[in-house]
């Protein structure tokens, strides 16, 4: 049972093995076809004077060179340390190459390998022959920038003539060239007609997007118009609200200033009417003999000039007043009791015959000041008529 178990472990081993070596062997044979693809894709230039250079095109039909051609022709003694000296790593690229394989001793064996190799580009082409201090890097140059790269934009690749090579074979050469110049610019246009329907796409897009923007920047207008007009009101409002404010702050000093009038008008009326109130509304009543008696004069002198001035009369045994001074509250009437009374002889007295009433005015303190002030004044016109009479 133990070697059941370790035979299993075994075979579960080498199955991981196996599966692992069979992966390994994919992604190499992966690499191998990328590599053999990037192969394909690359053109050999050949001149008499200058060799061969290997050049290739990307998905754009731009150009790159083989970095150790160029250097070869350009005297660089190495081509990596060149192409780190003169050109940006942004002008490089690596790709596979074919080439036969050797052995150790040298010899050519039939087998194809791929080598991946430094290319650059056009930027990268001009700056190792700027590099170059050889004096044929400028005729170099020339035939590169005169012949090669105008017919490699033109056909996709560079067709060279060797001598003793028959029409037939140049004809088969250049249909070869131009069956994978064909294929690229097939592969080019499916990209950019690609491209193009992205960008149509694209363009709708931005084209719904736009209306939506408008129609919101509307909206917005709209929107900030009834916010403008809204504004508008409230300032009018506003503008009313102050108004009606001065109005009536403008009422409020008016009724101010009314009120500081009436309140010195109520100073000055308060002690009249202190006087009204304690005074001249007193119930408190005084005798013709009383007032007479503060001006000087006799109760007689005192009837006698109020009869005079047409303020009171005499009749039936008694003073009153005149119509027009009877409603003022200037006088008042009473009437005094009084009967005949003899000593009896338990020492009381008693009352004889009938009882006899008398009545008579008497003043208010309004009816005091009113002869006060009415026989001043009378006073004061009988001196100046005295003056008058005596001129």
């Amino acid at each position: 049972m133990m070697n059941s178990k370790i035979q299993k472990a075994e075979d579960g081993k080498n199955a991981g093995s196996a599966k692992k070596s069979v992966q390994t062997g994919k992604k190499v044979a992966d690499k191998k076809e990328a590599n053999k693809k990037q192969a394909a894709q690359v053109a050999v230039f050949e001149n008499p004077e200058f060799g061969t250079v290997r050049t290739a095109t990307d998905e754009k039909g731009e150009p790159w060179f083989c970095a150790k051609d160029l250097c070869d022709v350009l005297g660089y003694k190495k081509a990596s340390e060149a192409v780190r000296q003169h050109v940006r790593p942004s002008d490089t690229v690596k790709r596979g190459v074919a080439r036969i394989a050797k052995n150790r001793y040298g010899e050519c064996n039939g087998n194809m390998q791929i080598v991946p190799m430094i290319f650059v580009n056009e930027s990268g082409f001009y700056a190792l022959v700027l590099g170059s201090k050889l004096a044929t890097a400028v005729k170099f140059k020339d035939w590169v920038t005169s012949v090669v790269l105008p017919q490699i934009r033109k056909t996709g690749g560079y067709i060279p003539v060797n001598e003793g090579e028959s029409e037939e074979e140049m004809i088969r050469n250049a249909e070869q060239i131009l069956r994978a110049t064909l294929k690229e610019k097939e592969n080019l246009l499916e990209k950019q007609k690609k491209l193009l329907e992205e960008q149509k796409i694209l363009m709708e897009e931005q084209k719904i997007l736009m209306e939506e923007q408008k129609s919101k920047l509307h909206q917005q207008e709209v929107q900030m118009g009834l916010d403008k007009k809204l504004i508008g009101e409230q300032d009018e409002e506003i503008h009313r609200l102050n108004e009606e404010v001065n109005d009536q702050m403008v009422r409020m000093a008016i009724q101010g200033q009314n009120v500081v009038a009436l309140e010195r008008q109520v100073d000055g009326l308060l002690p009249k009417a202190m006087y009204s109130d304690n005074v001249l509304d007193s119930v408190s009543c005084f005798t013709t003999t009383q007032v007479a008696k503060e001006l000087g004069i006799t109760a007689q002198e005192l009837n006698r000039s109020l009869c005079s001035l047409h303020v009171q009369y005499y009749q039936s045994g008694q003073y009153m007043l005149y119509a027009e001074y009877a409603h003022m509250g200037l006088a008042k009437s009473r009437t005094k009791y009084r009967a005949f009374m003899t000593p009896a002889g338990d020492g009381t007295k008693r009352k004889v015959g009938k009882v006899v009433t008398n009545t008579y005015l008497v003043w208010t303190e309004k009816g005091r000041k009113f002869i006060h002030d009415l026989v001043h004044r009378f006073w004061e016109l009988a001196e100046m008529y005295e003056v008058k009479n005596l001129g």
